[in-house]
């Protein structure tokens, strides 16, 4: 007699969970026997708790992928983060600047703008009808007495030449003070001075002497007068030189001509005024100091408009 297949639901576990499985069943010995193994095996299979496996393939896979995800985002963050950080500091820097330069600056007193100071120092170079003009040197030939550090010296030996009649200058320059005994158009007539004085037992040192031409900021009047004095100081040097008296009518003329808006030339003209008759001696060597100490001041002059 043949088999009879018969199809039996067994339960088993997978994965921690029942699952129903359709087994065929052989009729006959030994598939009783074969059935009662595999229930047996299932009876067994329920008793027996079914152990849990943990998935470590996701979470490993996540990790990697945050790991993946920082190494690539960290280049690229640091470099954003610092330059926010550097651009701020930069915009702060260049925001002071500006408002530093925006602001109006004061005077060191605090009070009065230097833009406003500046404004009206240029209208009044206005309203003097001011211009930036040049003006020529001065040149000669001196008759040097001594050079000395310090003007107690100068003084003392200044006096030694008092005592001869013979009148002398002091000219501070680079911190030197030198005494001067007389002055010369030409190197030739200041040699010929400086024989006169050697009778005298009094030794004197031929030197080229100028004053440096500047620029600076003066009035037409201003500088048609500095022209002025300049030319006639040039011309009495050269009657001088020859042993001509000095035409008195030109200084007198200078003296009237003076701007009377101006206090930059005062002491100048001051000294012209108060040496004025003097100029008209006969006394060859006194004319002599009067040009000298004339031009002294005229320096000292031209050095306070250049410093302005």
């Amino acid at each position: 007699m043949s088999e009879i297949d018969k199809q039996r639901v067994i339960t088993v576990w997978e994965n921690g969970k029942p699952v129903k499985l359709k087994v065929k069943e052989t009729s006959g010995k030994n598939s009783s026997q074969l059935f009662k193994k595999e229930q047996a095996a299932a009876i067994q299979e329920e008793d027996e708790s079914v152990p849990t496996f943990a998935r470590l393939t996701t979470n490993t896979n996540k990790n990697m992928a945050n790991k993946i995800k920082r190494k690539y985002l960290k280049p690229v963050v640091i470099p954003i983060f610092s330059a926010l950080i550097i651009g701020s500091v930069l915009g702060l820097i260049m925001l002071k600047m500006f408002v530093t330069l925006d602001s109006e600056p004061t005077s060191g007193g605090g009070d009065i703008p230097i833009s406003t100071v500046e404004k009206d120092k240029e209208d009044q170079k206005a309203q003097k009808g001011s211009s930036l003009v040049q003006l020529e040197g001065v040149q000669a030939y001196v008759l040097q007495a001594g050079v000395f550090n310090e003007e107690a010296n100068a003084v003392e030996w200044k006096e030694k030449y008092a005592n001869k009649k013979i009148p002398t200058i002091v000219w501070e320059k680079n911190k030197q003070f030198y005494l001067f005994a007389g002055i010369a158009e030409t190197e030739a007539q200041a040699n010929h001075l400086s024989q006169q004085l050697q009778k005298n037992e009094l030794e004197v040192y031929v030197k080229e002497w100028q004053t440096a031409g500047i620029e600076t900021d003066l009035s037409n009047a201003e500088h048609q007068w500095l022209e002025t004095f300049q030319s006639e100081w040039n011309k009495s040097l050269k009657l001088l030189s020859t042993d001509e008296k000095l035409e008195i009518k030109a200084w007198k003329k200078i003296v009237d001509a003076f701007p009377k808006d101006t206090e930059d030339l005062s002491q100048l003209n001051t000294h012209i005024v108060e040496n004025l008759d003097k100029l008209s001696e006969d006394n060859n060597k006194q004319v002599q100091g009067i040009l000298l100490s004339v031009w002294h001041t005229y320096e000292k002059t031209i050095k306070k408009l250049e410093s302005k």
